[in-house]
């Protein structure tokens, strides 16, 4: 899923996650999620990878505005949800440009999102999975970056 559209070429803007984040089972929209169960101190955003998926080669026509603003939505509605809580917008290493830069003009816009980029270039085969997605070592390898950038943010 994405933030603005998904890996999807027949209905890309449909259902993306923050569509998805009202439900308690992404495919059941009755059932609605109440977000005063749970109060997160922090949040953290991992999307993006998907909102730049190529076909054939070819890439998708997604936009910087486009892209963007569906994040900063995202995150004024979260902040209304939860106006205490900290947003770690963060980028796996499958396919981080441009949104690595694009995370970078959101974050500019609170003084609450921080910004995590994993790194996409020097991957070990180890570190890949299928399709291209981390294994689990390379899962580990984003959880040890992923640990110390949540105490560092939070004071932990």
């Amino acid at each position: 899923k994405g933030m603005y559209r998904n890996l999807s070429i027949k209905q890309p803007l449909k259902n993306t996650m923050p569509i998805l984040f009202n439900r308690t089972l992404p495919l059941r929209s009755n059932i609605r999620w109440n977000p005063e169960t749970y109060v997160p101190q922090m949040i953290v955003i991992n999307l993006g990878t998907n909102d730049v998926p190529t076909f054939n080669g070819k890439k998708p026509n997604l936009k910087e505005h486009d892209f963007v603003g569906a994040y900063i939505q995202f995150v004024k509605r979260l902040h209304g949800l939860y106006p205490h809580a900290k947003v770690l917008a963060a980028i796996g290493p499958m396919r981080n440009e441009p949104i690595s830069g694009w995370l970078k003009i959101v974050a500019k816009h609170f003084n609450f999102v921080h910004v995590l980029v994993f790194p996409s270039k020097g991957r070990a085969k180890a570190d890949i999975g299928g399709c291209g997605h981390p294994s689990v070592l390379g899962d580990e390898k984003m959880a040890d970056e992923l640990v110390p950038a949540i105490r560092r943010i939070m004071g932990w």
